[in-house]
Order: C-alpha cells, then sequence, then structure tokens
C-alpha cells in the first residue's frame, strides 16, 4: 500500500510503528489527518502548480525574444542579452520571488480551509495542473515576449532614444544599438514575470515586500554597476555605459511603462471576467473576505474622523 501511494502517511500507534517509520509523513493521532489534508495539502497544491508553471512561464518570456532576434540578426547566433543577464536570470533577478510563494502562499485562511471541506473540490482531479491551464500559460509567456521584442524593435525603428531629441545617424546606431535594445527588453523582461507574480500573490508579509522589491533593486544596481564601471578582469566591456544611456533617455521610460502594462493587462483581463462570471467557491470567499477588510479600514477612518470633530468641537 506504502509503495503504490503518492504520499504514504503513517499514524503512530500500539500496535508498532513500523508503518510510520516507512511513511512520507507520520501524525500521533487520526484527528490530525483533517489538517494535514484540507489545509496543508491544499496550500501544497496550490502552490507547486504556480511554481511549476511560472517556471515554463518566465523561461518562454525569457528565451523566445532571443528566438525571434535570431530573424533579424541573420541567424548570426549573436545573443539578445549580455553574458551577466543570460546567467543571472534564473539565479538572481526571478528565483527568489517564487520560491518563497511556493513556501509561504495562503490564499486562503487556515481556519476557513479546516471549517469548509467543500473548498477543496476547487483542486480536485488535478484541475490546476491540467493541459488547458499549461497551454494558457505557455500563450501567455508568447505573447509576452512578443510584445516586449517587437514593442521595443518598432520603438527603435520609429522613434528617437537621444535624450536631446535628435533623430538617429550612424554615430548613435552604435551607442544605441544591439546592446541597448536586448537590455531594454530583459528590462521590461524582469519587471513583467516579477508584476506577474506580484498580481498571483495573495498572503503578503513583510519577507514577501522584501524579497520581491529587492529583487527588482538588484537587478537596477547591478545593472547600474555592471555597466558604470570599468572592470580591469574583463577582456571586453560592450555593456559599459549602456543602461545608464538608455535610462537617460526619456522614450525608453516611457516604452518601459507601456510595455510591462501591454504584458500585464490580458492576464489582468482575464482575472476581471472569470472572476466576475464564473467565480469558484475560493475566488469568493476572497472576495467576501476584501470586502469586510475594506468595510473596516473604511469604519476604522469614520472613527478617526469623527474623533477629531469631536475634539475639534470641545476646543
Amino acid at each position: 500500500m506504502i509503495l503504490e501511494a503518492h504520499v504514504g502517511i503513517g499514524i503512530m500507534g500500539k500496535e508498532g510503528r513500523q508503518a510510520a517509520r516507512n511513511s512520507d509523513y507520520a501524525i500521533p493521532k487520526f484527528k490530525h489527518l483533517k489538517k494535514m489534508l484540507l489545509v496543508h495539502g491544499h496550500y501544497y497544491y496550490i502552490r507547486i502548480s504556480e511554481l511549476v508553471q511560472y517556471f515554463f512561464y518566465k523561461n518562454v518570456c525569457f528565451i523566445f525574444p532571443q528566438f525571434l532576434y535570431q530573424f533579424f540578426c541573420g541567424f548570426s547566433q549573436q545573443p539578445l542579452y549580455d553574458t551577466a543577464y543570460l546567467t543571472l536570470y534564473n539565479i538572481s533577478f526571478t528565483s527568489l520571488p517564487i520560491l518563497l510563494y511556493s513556501l509561504m502562499e495562503q490564499h486562503i485562511n487556515i481556519d476557513i480551509l479546516r471549517k469548509d471541506p467543500t473548498l477543496y473540490r476547487d483542486i480536485s482531479k488535478n484541475c490546476l495542473l491540467r493541459w488547458p491551464i499549461f497551454i494558457y500559460w505557455t500563450l501567455l509567456g508568447v505573447y509576452d515576449a512578443m510584445v516586449m521584442f517587437f514593442g521595443a524593435y518598432f520603438l527603435f525603428d520609429n522613434t528617437t532614444f537621444t535624450s536631446n531629441g535628435q533623430l538617429m545617424t550612424s554615430n548613435t546606431q552604435m551607442m544605441f544599438g544591439n546592446w541597448t535594445f536586448g537590455t531594454l527588453v530583459f528590462t521590461v523582461l524582469v519587471f513583467t514575470v516579477t508584476f506577474k507574480l506580484v498580481l498571483d500573490t495573495h498572503y503578503w508579509t513583510w519577507i514577501n515586500h522584501f524579497v520581491i522589491w529587492g529583487s527588482l533593486i538588484f537587478f537596477v544596481v547591478f545593472s547600474l554597476l555592471w555597466g558604470g564601471i570599468i572592470w580591469p578582469f574583463l577582456n571586453y566591456q560592450r555593456m559599459y555605459y549602456v543602461f545608464m544611456q538608455m535610462l537617460s533617455s526619456g522614450p525608453a521610460w516611457l516604452s518601459i511603462i507601456l510595455l510591462i502594462t501591454a504584458g500585464l493587462l490580458p492576464d489582468v483581463v482575464k482575472k476581471v471576467i472569470c472572476r466576475a462570471l464564473w467565480p469558484t467557491t475560493t475566488e469568493r470567499i476572497q472576495c467576501v473576505r476584501a470586502r469586510r477588510v475594506f468595510d473596516r479600514i473604511v469604519v476604522y477612518q469614520s472613527s478617526d474622523s469623527l474623533l477629531d470633530g469631536v475634539a475639534m468641537s470641545e476646543d
């Protein structure tokens, strides 16, 4: 039985502990099985499904622009991103937020999951890891990648990136060339995939804020240092002053904001429509709790204003 099961749960009893020793998880009493299944099992499935599909999504967003770039560089194997960006994307820039999500996410309160076993129906039959959900994440990654690449491409083709408003010439083409183009695409990429995880996060703590916003700050600081200092141990300095030149351009700032918004807009619209027309039991409870929190804030603010009015009248 233990060999055939996906997860072995052993209950320690008087008849012996051999089954508990060979199980994946051991509990002292049978009543603890309820919390293990309805709470920890529920959380585990939500976290692991987001973890697996988000990794596919963010790597599709990462690789597909490089694939598209080959059609514009004569299939010369010229990389779109700098080597440091290629190395640190999955190691430093986008790894910690999703790992923390997979450890701490709680889309519904523990007490609600224990009191309402019917919520388990929303994740039954492996509904979050089916092919339609996987295809949606993949298509979303392809869409975001195309928005990043072609948005930056048409921006380079039709507008100027110089801070003084002059048109591109052959000299400025070298300054605002393929590395600036790749840096712009990569900047939009890092912010888009991170904000996508922000939209999916329901349980916020100071650790979430520290890791998510800290990852974005680390990317910006690293880019400034990587392109702002002449490193003596490198034989090339192809990224020298590229990031600073890009940020010195007003159109670059505008394009980053517009491309991030365009990349996240379909997912936001999909979430709003699905929650309004076909909400699950879990989403209904989330909406009710959000309204209660909002009502508490409104009541608290109104009580403070009343107290201030009484104090002023007494004065």
